[in-house]
């Protein structure tokens, strides 16, 4: 409980202050800063130092012009249901990531223009777990003849939901899981030796869904496409995927077993419409034990032994409420009252 309640005490100024004001938290090895205002994330970034951790209040922010240290960046989350007492943390510019970010972890944001590495540098180690990107997000170089490689990134319960360009060619090694992808351009680009798992896929283009992938295992996923050509690539596994109204006649030289094709969309999910995403969905599947994976649970972002989180709610203590009275009484206090809950992951 202590260590819950230091915690609050460094959320509490941003809940005593006007419900529009920005607030950076930076943790560092010999203390704590606060920075407000939209800049808030800019400052705390120029006075950070790699391992240390920045907390973003709901709001909406610009990110640095590069984050070129090792850092744990965490929001406040991005479904409107659980930021109701915080608001959603918002990052409304670019992000780049250059060479010197390895290990960076980034959770709970709402990334609303594009995320990619520097051109032709290696960021190896990067987490992206629970936060929503509306634009392009690349590994960014050059994917015919690269000089360097994005090692072992992880992808974990996100939502991709901008219609934009996903391009990994120079990452390696990559994980991919339990994420839902909306897009209207080709969904997957460039992918090579990367495991993609338990992921919802909706692709409106109609020439290619995946696209050069190669040495990739591609396994429990969900995937409705209008693509001519839904595989584009050579090396690579699937294992129980669902084809949502069309059936994969021919994987040209890569291996398939136990995929379902052509399964009726209509019927599939609790509530799900047309293409785009939208936070009132429900992506429960109407029958959890027909369709399985491989181990044994169902298919999509809700199997695995740690199936997606409700709400996508940010592993550090979550504020469920706030109570906070207009005005000072008779003696001067101002009455607060936060309800936070501690987070298992």
């Amino acid at each position: 409980m202590k260590k819950l309640f230091i915690i609050v005490m460094v959320l509490l100024p941003s809940f005593l202050m006007s419900q529009n004001l920005n607030i950076a938290t930076l943790h560092k090895s010999n203390g704590v800063q606060n920075f407000t205002g939209m800049l808030a994330f800019v400052q705390a970034y120029s006075a950070s130092a790699s391992g240390d951790t920045i907390y973003l209040s709901g709001g909406s922010f610009s990110a640095p012009d590069t984050i070129n240290k090792s850092l744990t960046i965490i929001g406040a989350g991005h479904y409107p249901d659980s930021t109701i007492a915080t608001g959603k943390t918002i990052v409304s510019t670019a992000v780049v990531l250059n060479d010197l970010a390895d290990n960076t972890y980034i959770e709970g944001i709402h990334f609303l223009s594009n995320f990619q590495t520097a051109y032709d540098v290696s960021v190896n180690n990067l987490t992206l777990r629970r936060c929503r990107i509306d634009g392009h997000f690349k590994f960014n170089g050059n994917y015919y003849s690269p000089v360097a490689f994005c090692l072992n990134p992880s992808i974990i319960e996100c939502v991709f939901a901008g219609g934009n360009e996903l391009v990994f060619g120079n990452s390696r090694s990559m994980i991919i899981s339990k994420s839902i992808f909306h897009m209207s351009w080709r969904t997957l680009v460039w992918v090579h030796t990367a495991t993609i798992s338990n992921c919802i896929f909706f692709s409106t283009n109609g020439t290619y869904f995946l696209d050069n992938a190669q040495n990739t295992l591609f396994k429990n996923n969900i995937v409705k496409t209008s693509a001519g050509y839904p595989f584009n690539g050579t090396n690579n596994y699937f294992a129980n995927n669902v084809f949502l109204g069309f059936t994969v006649d021919n994987f040209y030289g890569n291996t398939a077993v136990n995929n379902y094709h052509n399964v009726t969309y209509e019927s599939f999910f609790v509530n799900q419409n047309g293409n785009d995403f939208n936070y009132n969905f429900n992506y429960h599947l109407n029958n959890t034990t027909t369709y399985t994976g491989e181990d044994g649970t169902q298919v999509g972002i809700y199997g695995t032994n740690a199936p997606y989180k409700e709400g996508a709610v940010p592993g550090n203590p979550h504020v469920r409420s706030k109570n906070i009275a207009v005005s000072t009484n008779a003696n001067g206090q101002l009455e607060v009252q936060i309800k936070v809950a501690a987070q298992q992951e």
